[in-house]
């Protein structure tokens, strides 16, 4: 993965917007031809993807169809519209993101007056942390066509308004944001969802409307993508702190083109930011605020499931993650499995994180000061390790006192 340099605004506020020129935009009108008019289906996805959800009930598909109309993939002409615009800003979006990029879904929708459901709603894509999107706003986004309202990385909201026809980057993966429906007619929209690449990639791949995530990442790319390239709002302000930036390297940082392309509100967000923290087997039930949750049971609130084995690469980029938390599930790994978990969990973990775990004391697969020494061959200093009770900073960890029997914490943190 070719790695380049950051410059303006992405990197500092998490979004960067180009104007639409008007022949772009007339080829792109052929991703909305009537005949491509279709409805979004759960079954829409192509292998090799997680979907939205596992299950759906016929109300949320009904709500889905009735505030957006779906598009098929478009004609040649119309893709080539796509990809010949992308080729001559793929060098600028490199230099955003500062690593190569692929694409791997494209579709297009309408949205209706009065949405509020669905990418309508407030969110944010969450896992895989990777997702960066262009979206495509063929009319001028402004409150009467339709637009998009987002929180960026100093946590204040912000409107994309604009009298010309846009696309815009932004960090969909981490940034809370909604689509803002039009007070009357239809707002096209095309969706460009990106991942890091080894190279550079404006090849369009149309996986359909419940297409969500891959199901695999690239462990090399994951290893090589650096806390600076996910820059959380919060995180944003610690590492601020903590390590102070050159002035010459603020002040580029700074620049980038925004002119009058954003209304941004006089009010800080009341939303939450994504998460810092991860738990890796929470089971398919878990969900709580802040929390980034990995386990190998698909249920209610584990729409992505992730399989425990000697392979295992995070779908989050190094050097994020404030607290990581290592359940009694771990109990069930063998050696090999348990000591690649562990390397994960140092990936990414941010320099000053921590690193807790949880374990049947016993029975158990293995002694206490076995785990201890796996924790500390993968780079980590054990600062605490007792029986049957947690260090009182980590009290608040949900369900860290939940089990049955005798068990020993491990806390620590990166060496």
């Amino acid at each position: 993965m070719r790695k380049t340099k950051h410059s303006g605004q992405f990197f500092s506020k998490g979004y960067f917007a180009w104007d639409l020129p008007a022949h772009v935009v007339v080829g792109l009108r052929g991703f909305f031809a009537e005949e491509k008019r279709t409805i979004f289906s759960p079954k829409d996805h192509s292998k090799g993807y997680f979907a939205w959800k596992d299950t759906w009930d016929d109300k949320e598909i009904s709500l889905l169809n009735n505030e957006s109309v779906y598009f098929a993939p478009p004609n040649p002409t119309a893709v080539a519209s796509l990809e010949n615009f992308l080729d001559s800003i793929k060098d600028e979006i490199e230099q955003q993101l500062a690593y190569s990029w692929t694409i791997y879904n494209v579709r297009a929708w309408s949205v209706r007056p009065g949405g509020a459901y669905g990418p309508n709603a407030w969110h944010s894509d969450g896992v895989s942390l990777y997702r960066r999107k262009l979206m495509f706003y063929l009319d001028p986004p402004n409150e009467h066509n339709g637009s998009l309202e987002f929180i960026d990385r100093s946590e204040q909201i912000r409107v994309l308004e604009s009298k010309l026809p846009q696309c815009i980057l932004f960090d969909s993966g981490i940034l809370k944001h909604r689509a803002r429906p039009p007070s009357s007619g239809v707002r096209p929209s095309i969706e460009v969802t990106t991942i890091p690449s080894n190279q550079t990639c404006t090849k369009s791949v149309f996986a359909g409307h419940a297409a969500l995530v891959p199901k695999s990442v690239d462990d090399e790319i994951a290893a090589r993508l650096e806390a600076s390239q996910f820059r959380h709002s919060t995180a944003s302000r610690i590492l601020r702190e903590v390590r102070r930036l050159p002035h010459s390297i603020k002040k580029a940082l700074h620049g980038g083109r925004e002119g009058d392309k954003f209304a941004l509100s006089s009010r800080r967000s009341p939303i939450m930011s994504s998460p810092l923290s991860l738990i890796v087997g929470g089971g398919p039930h878990f969900k709580y605020d802040g929390w980034i949750n990995l386990d190998p049971i698909t249920g209610p609130n584990n729409r992505f499931p992730i399989f425990l084995n000697e392979t295992t690469v995070f779908p989050i980029p190094s050097g994020i993650i404030q607290i990581v938390y290592l359940t009694d599930r771990m109990r069930e790994l063998d050696n090999k499995t348990l000591v690649r978990i562990l390397k994960e969990a140092r990936r990414v973990i941010a320099e000053h994180g921590d690193l807790v775990a949880k374990t049947p004391l016993d029975p158990g697969p293995r002694s206490l000061e076995e785990f201890v020494r796996l924790v500390e061959d993968v780079g980590f200093v054990v600062r605490s390790a007792a029986a049957n009770e947690v260090c009182a900073r980590f009290k608040n960890i949900p369900h860290i006192d939940a089990m049955k029997g005798g068990k020993f914490y491990c806390h620590a943190v990166p060496s």
